[in-house]
Parts: structure tokens; sequence; C-alpha cells
């Protein structure tokens, strides 16, 4: 039976974060479904939805995720989901709204508008 995982990864953007992420998947028996990275000034962030069909993933990735973090100073969180988290419906287009905010900066900017 197939078990799903969500990823994230974020550390100081370098070469080979996500080679390094994707090997432990790899070697821990796992198959990246989905992803989507960002770059924010000079910090990378890696979300990864991953499948294994093997029952010992768990014991395997979780001392090689925190072997990642202490050697190439990332911080990884990881967690079983669903299929059903993994792949929901999809909601019709009409949920989704597009806002554009224009003013001088100032803090609480981005919750303000949030909360309208």
């Amino acid at each position: 039976m197939k078990t799903y995982f969500i990823l994230s990864a974020m550390g100081k953007d370098r070469p080979g974060i996500v080679a390094d992420v994707s090997e432990v998947i790899y070697e821990c028996g796992g198959s990246i479904e989905d992803s989507s990275m960002s770059l924010l000034r000079n910090h990378f962030a890696l979300l990864l939805l991953f499948s294994t069909e093997r029952e010992e993933v768990n014991q395997k990735i979780s001392p090689a995720l925190k072997r990642l973090e202490w050697e190439k100073k990332l911080t990884v969180f990881y967690s079983p989901i669903t299929f059903e988290e993994a792949y929901p419906k999809i909601k019709e287009e009409t949920d989704r709204f597009k806002i554009t905010t224009s003013g001088v900066d100032h803090a609480g900017i981005v919750f303000k508008v949030c909360r309208l």
C-alpha cells in the first residue's frame, strides 16, 4: 500500500539542496510526485510530495533527514498524509481570488489586507 508524505526543507541557498533532499528520498525508497521551490533573498525553500510502498520508510527516513539537517545545515520537516490530502478534489475556480494592494509599506499591511 502506498504511503504519502509532505516534506519541507529550507536553508541558505547553495548548489545541491534539491539533490541532497531527493537523494535521501530515493535511498529510502521514495518517489517524488510533486514539488514547489522558492528563493527568497539568499534562502531556498523546497516543498515536496513523495510516496513509497516500503513499510520501513519511517524508520529509515527520520535518521537520514536528521543527518541532512546536521551535515547540510537545512531545516527539514516531514509528515505522513492521506491519499485524499495528497490528491484532493479540485475546487472550482470561483473559490480563488486575486487581490492587488498598493500604498506605503508599513508593519501589518499584509495581515490587515488578508483580514478584509
